[in-house]
């Protein structure tokens, strides 16, 4: 009798165990886009714009939710009906608000699994650095949300409305880039066509961005998830000096928008934060950044600890303050910001391919006239400019049979396939010679704000650069010269 029991425990067992596994046997994965090849959906298209397909996706790739509840009783309770996903760098599954989750699911925000987060660095055969806009937008959003939950425990005026505004400013931050990332805001200051229009800044189509998508979603679940005011501070968080700058017109006392609703100040510090340059933007992208580098097998996880900053930070004189505990902490972090940068993101090859694609790209630009569809002025440009990603955009170069395109095919490949690069000249103080129409210069300012590592150690160090005395702050000229 006993043994006849024991069986059916074993089976009761077994069919629990299964369904346990189907669940977390395959850990997300986040998609990393271009893997040797172009997406098939596009594998055909020609350099035509009307023959891309606007699709909403069917399922969503590389994140995947744990709670099939979609009915929430409070928009705002930022505890109700959590999401998890899972994500690779903090190890583990993260957790989201529900609306952030018809965030993602959205079409918009899908594009982003296309557009790698390092631009060039991504082709570079040292760095081959995948990764994309899509998983660091969710995982600053999920930084966001976790400090946001630390701040309320100490500041319990915070509202769940602005916890989840904070949450989905995070999430939304980068939602606004172009193909190739900065690159293409660069392509966008040079032509003569949009470089006067605000949307030449991709903080501009961030926060057009997600108005458009909370927009969609309230129609089309006829309900107001968030109102116009709550839209308008999101696009506050997101980045405030742009849109005081651009948007607003009356300050308040304290230097806020006197159009937004009433908030805890303090907190729009922590998705941009441009008064003390640290925020859960840099945080993410640092600690990813140096996983798709491979930098993290040089540098030591455990040096920086971005939860223990964010679990004893709270707000001081409506400003985001870090515990004097993480000085050092603090430190490394903009330390490795310094790293990646001289190593990896300024890599002479890495500049070199830079400079390639953006010779590339204005080719095509000027045959296709691709960055009107940026200025996002109609509908039809929207979904156009939501289609243009770095795979679409290299398609659609490759498979060009128009007859100025052939110069912009061979730099495109030459980069893909690492051959054939400018040559790096030097580094100098001075002008390059611009006479000569084979060689390109790139101002690059090794001093790029003040949280550099320079203004808190080697303040006084020597340094020179070509055997001429420079200073770290100095403007130095990044030269190439075309093969």
């Amino acid at each position: 009798m006993i043994l006849k029991h024991y069986k059916y425990l074993i089976a009761v067992s077994f069919i629990l165990s299964y369904f346990t596994m189907e669940e977390f046997k395959n850990p997300i994965q986040f998609n990393n886009g271009l893997n040797g090849g172009f997406d098939e959906e596009f594998k055909n298209s020609k350099p035509l714009f009307s023959s891309i397909p606007f699709k909403k996706p069917k399922k969503v790739n590389g994140v995947k939710s744990t709670n099939k509840q979609l009915k929430q009783p409070n928009i705002f309770n930022a505890s109700a009906n959590v999401k998890f996903l899972r994500d690779e760098i903090y190890e583990g599954l993260i957790e989201l608000h529900p609306f952030s989750m018809k965030i993602i699911n959205h079409e918009i925000f899908q594009r982003m699994k296309n557009i790698k987060q390092l631009g060039p660095v991504a082709y570079h055969k040292k760095f081959q650095a995948k990764h994309t806009r899509y998983e660091h937008s969710i995982g600053t959003a999920y930084l966001a949300r976790h400090v946001m939950k630390v701040l309320k425990q100490k500041h319990p005026e915070i509202t769940e409305r602005e916890m989840l505004c904070v949450e989905i400013a995070a999430l939304c931050h980068d939602i606004g880039h172009g193909p190739f990332s900065h690159m293409f805001d660069f392509l966008l200051e040079q032509n003569t066509e949009t470089k006067n229009n605000i949307m030449i800044h991709h903080e501009a189509r961030s926060q057009f961005l997600v108005k458009y998508i909370i927009d969609s979603i309230n129609n089309e679940e006829s309900t107001k998830h968030i109102t116009p005011l709550e839209v308008s501070l999101i696009q506050y968080f997101i980045e405030p000096v742009f849109y005081i700058k651009n948007v607003c017109g009356e300050l308040n006392k304290e230097g806020h928008p006197v159009d937004l609703p009433p908030f805890y100040y303090g907190i729009e510090q922590i998705v941009s934060n441009s008064k003390y340059k640290l925020d859960v933007d840099k945080m993410d992208y640092i600690v990813r950044d140096a996983h798709g580098m491979r930098f993290d097998v040089m540098l030591s996880k455990e040096t920086i600890d971005i939860f223990g900053i964010l679990d004893q930070s709270m707000i001081l004189n409506h400003d985001w303050t870090f515990s004097i505990n993480h000085l050092t902490k603090i430190i490394e972090l903009f330390n490795r910001r310094y790293i990646f940068h001289t190593n990896g993101y300024s890599h002479p090859e890495v500049s070199a391919m830079d400079c390639m694609l953006r010779d590339a790209l204005t080719i095509a630009n000027n045959v296709m006239h691709f960055t009107q569809y940026a200025l996002l002025n109609n509908v039809e440009n929207v979904e156009y400019f939501c289609n243009l990603t770095d795979d679409v955009l290299i398609n659609l170069i490759c498979n060009s049979t128009h007859e100025k395109m052939h110069e912009a095919i061979k730099l495109v490949n030459n980069v893909i396939d690492n051959v054939d690069l400018y040559e790096h000249i030097g580094d100098f103080v001075s002008d390059c010679d611009q006479n000569d129409e084979n060689i390109i210069q790139v101002k690059w300012n090794i001093d790029t704000n003040p949280s550099s590592v320079f203004n808190i150690i080697w303040r006084n160090m020597p340094f020179h650069s070509n055997g001429i005395k420079t200073v770290p702050s100095g403007k130095i000229h990044r030269c190439f010269s075309k093969r």
